[in-house]
C-alpha cells in the first residue's frame, strides 16, 4: 500500500505472477520492481483500493462475501484483475487456490519477513482499518464508501475461517504463520518462490529468467507509504464533507433569506 494505483493493459494481458505474500512484507516495493521487469501494470491491492471505483470495491465486498462460492468467486477474480500482468498484497492472498486454478500457468512468489516485525509493523495498520467511524467518514467518497462494508466482509470470511481457527477474534503474528501453513497446503510445492526483497534484484530476476535492470531496487517503505495514503484519504473525505456542509450552509442562508 502506498504506491500509485495502476491502469490495467488490455484484457488479453496474461497474468504472470502471484505475489501471495502477506501484505507489509514489502510488496510496494515488490510491485514496482515487477512493473519495471514485466514492463507491465500490476495489481497492488492496497493501491487499487485507495484509488478504485465504487463498482471496483464493491465487487471485492461481493467477492469476500460470497468466498465459499468458488466459481463465483473465480468469475469476479477474473474480471477483477483483467488486464494486470501480476497480482500482490492484501485480500487476493487468501483466494490462493483460486487464483492458481484460474492462472496455472502464473508463477507464486510468496515475499516474507521475520513474523514478530511483520505484526510490529502490521498492528497499526490493522487498527486504522478496523475503526468502525471510518464508515461515516468515507460515505462521501464514492470508492471509499465502500471501505467498512469491505472490511467487515473480509474479516467475517475467509479470512476468519483461514486464520482465526481457534477462537481468535483479532490478528496478530499467528496470521503470518497460518497463512504460510494454508499456502503450502493449496500450492503445488514446485510453484512457490520464496522471496526476502531486502535481497534486491538478483534472486527476482533468477526466479523470473529475467536480465538484472541497470536502475535501482525500488525500496519503498510499506509503513510509511500506508501512513501516507490513510492520511491523504482521511483528508479527502474531509474535503468532500467541507463541500457538502459548505452547500447545507449556503442552502440554508438562501432559505432564510426567502422566508424571513
Amino acid at each position: 500500500m502506498g504506491q500509485q494505483a495502476s491502469a490495467p493493459g488490455p484484457p488479453t494481458t496474461p497474468m504472470q505472477v502471484l505475489g501471495l505474500g502477506m501484505s507489509r512484507t514489502g510488496t510496494s516495493s515488490f510491485s514496482a520492481a515487477l512493473e519495471i521487469l514485466l514492463d507491465a501494470p500490476v495489481y497492488h491491492t492496497g493501491a487499487q483500493l485507495v484509488h478504485g471505483t465504487s463498482t471496483h470495491m464493491h465487487r471485492w465486498v461481493e467477492i469476500t462475501s460470497r468466498y465459499r462460492d468458488r466459481e463465483f468467486v473465480k468469475e469476479r477474480l477474473r474480471t477483477q484483475l483483467s488486464g494486470f500482468a501480476a497480482v500482490t498484497d492484501g485480500m487476493p492472498i487468501q483466494f490462493a487456490e483460486e487464483l492458481v486454478e484460474l492462472y496455472p500457468d502464473a508463477l507464486v512468489i510468496v515475499t516474507t519477513r521475520e513474523a514478530e516485525k511483520w505484526w510490529r509493523s502490521m498492528e497499526p495498520v490493522a487498527n486504522n482499518a478496523a475503526n468502525g467511524w471510518l464508515g461515516l467518514v468515507f460515505w462521501p467518497v464514492p470508492g471509499l464508501r465502500w471501505w467498512k462494508a469491505m472490511v467487515d466482509a473480509h474479516t467475517a470470511g475467509r479470512w476468519a475461517e483461514l486464520y482465526y481457527y481457534n477462537g481468535e477474534t483479532k490478528p496478530g503474528v499467528f496470521v503470518y504463520e497460518r497463512h504460510i501453513e494454508y499456502l503450502e497446503r493449496v500450492v503445488p510445492r514446485k510453484k512457490v518462490y520464496y522471496y526476502d526483497v531486502r535481497e534486491g534484484w538478483e534472486p527476482l530476476c533468477s526466479i523470473l529468467g529475467k536480465p538484472v535492470p541497470d536502475v535501482p531496487f525500488p525500496h519503498i517503505n510499506d509503513a510509511e507509504s500506508a501512513e501516507k495514503v490513510f492520511v491523504d484519504c482521511l483528508k479527502l473525505a474531509l474535503m468532500y464533507w467541507a463541500g457538502i456542509i459548505g452547500a447545507a450552509a449556503v442552502g440554508g442562508a438562501l432559505l432564510w433569506s426567502w422566508f424571513r
